[in-house]
């Protein structure tokens, strides 16, 4: 049934009145949940009107965004919460509105996110949107070193408030929403500007607010930029970046047969067959390379019909590929002894980031991701870099790291990297850890 089109501005003590009410009745839980005291559903080109006006006597607005990864092919920005003063709106994407106001309106204010980076590239796919200044809850966390940075766990710690965690794995594409899904949509943004009023102190009381404010900017910039993907490469999943020859010829026509489906039914990939499931059928062909599709293993029984037999098609095509057409290895960067070496400066590297980092009382990998250090090593610096010219590495990152760097790049190959490499000889040898 069509709901009246009415919109109630809401706050924690409003209450509809009896003959809102009475047109409302029978309308299901998608008008229950617009009459929500704890937050207004935007979901009609009337009911965003207060919402643009609203936004227009602020400064400050906190953001989130729901969309449907877990449940679609292609993702796409199904609810658009936002926190505008003490209200709580929720902005429905998939609804006929014209959002083009509202995303411009948003550009122009100071936006609280916590983890801007999916929102922003999210909101960016959408709208063309281009933010112009970001407070991200959860990078401030990061810096001040708390030990627990999620929303749920600043809320609690803050504000002695449990989120529920009911909807992390909804379908947020479903219309209409039930009433809790929206609530929890709701809390996402309800608490946002006073926990970034606790972390901007928290940030200038160890004298790092600069730092933060390096981040988002660099966040903000990185939003606007489309993510360049190697589709040739992409088959190459964790566990099989190794495999060559045949093993890989299978792998590389069995993910294809998952995108493929994935695309046709409109579902993730790995609710068609699991990563595992690729690797299982490429492993068979490490362990006995000249099989042929008459002794490949039972299919699984939840692989029938069509699916079954485009399955086996992909099948026959990687077994019956010539050797001239099996993939080969990832093309390596830099020689083998060149590799090696830049693994024993890393490694030395990232033993004197995590002293520093113990020392501000920081998660290591905030302080210096280990390919930022990698870009490091591979630059071979001699001097400090210049600002804006760091690589991966911010600006307060250099200044932080670079004094400890240098005299270990100063070495150079004359020093304990290269020794620790003639004494090695030729042993294969992986230096490659988990990144703390």
């Amino acid at each position: 049934m069509k709901r009246p089109n009415v919109l109630i501005e809401l706050d924690a003590a409003a209450t509809p009145n009896p003959a809102a009410l009475d047109a409302a009745a029978g309308c299901g839980d998608e008008w229950t949940a617009s009459m929500n005291p704890k937050f207004n559903l935007v979901d009609t080109a009337e009911g965003l009107q207060p919402l643009l006006a609203e936004i227009a006597l602020h400064e400050t607005v906190a953001v989130d965004t729901e969309a449907d990864s877990l449940h679609h092919y292609r993702e796409k920005l199904c609810l658009l919460q936002l926190g505008v003063g003490e209200r709580q709106w929720i902005v429905d994407p998939l609804a006929p509105l014209a959002l083009g106001e509202l995303a411009r309106l948003l550009e122009r204010r100071e936006l609280i996110l916590h983890g801007a980076d999916y929102d922003l590239r999210l909101l960016h796919r959408t709208f063309h949107f281009k933010a112009e200044r970001i407070f991200d809850t959860m990078l401030a966390a990061q810096l001040v070193g708390r030990p627990r940075i999620g929303l749920a766990a600043l809320v609690e710690e803050y504000f002695g408030v449990v989120l529920p965690k009911k909807g992390q794995k909804a379908d947020w594409s479903r219309r209409p929403l039930p009433a809790e899904l929206l609530e929890y949509a709701a809390d996402d943004t309800r608490y946002l500007e006073a926990a970034k009023v606790r972390l901007r102190e928290e940030l200038a009381a160890k004298g790092r607010l600069a730092w933060h404010g390096e981040i988002c900017r660099r966040q903000i910039a990185a939003s606007r930029q489309t993510r360049q993907i190697d589709r040739t490469e992409s088959w190459r999943i964790k566990g099989g970046k190794h495999l060559t020859g045949r093993a890989a010829a299978v792998l590389r026509e069995l993910w294809h047969w998952r995108e493929e489906a994935a695309r046709r039914a409109d579902r993730p990939p790995f609710k068609i067959a699991s990563n595992e499931f690729l690797l299982h059928w490429a492993q068979w062909i490490v362990e006995q390379p000249h099989a042929t599709l008459e002794e490949a293993p039972e299919r699984p029984a939840w692989l029938v019909g069509s699916r079954l037999k485009s399955f086996n098609g992909a099948l026959a095509t990687a077994l019956a590929l010539p050797r001239a057409a099996w993939p080969g290895p990832p093309p390596a960067r830099g020689g083998p002894r060149r590799a090696l070496d830049e693994e024993l400066l890393l490694g030395r590297i990232l033993a004197a980031r995590d002293k520093i980092a113990r020392r501000l009382e920081m998660d290591p990998g905030v302080l210096g991701s280990r390919e930022a250090l990698r870009e490091v090593v591979r630059r071979r610096p001699q001097t400090a870099p210049a600002p804006d010219e760091g690589g991966g590495l911010m600006d307060w990152q250099l200044e932080l790291l670079m004094p400890a760097i240098l005299p270990i790049m100063k070495e150079g190959e004359d020093g304990p990297a290269a020794a620790g490499i003639a004494q090695m000889g030729d042993e294969p040898t992986s230096l490659d850890g988990a990144d703390t």
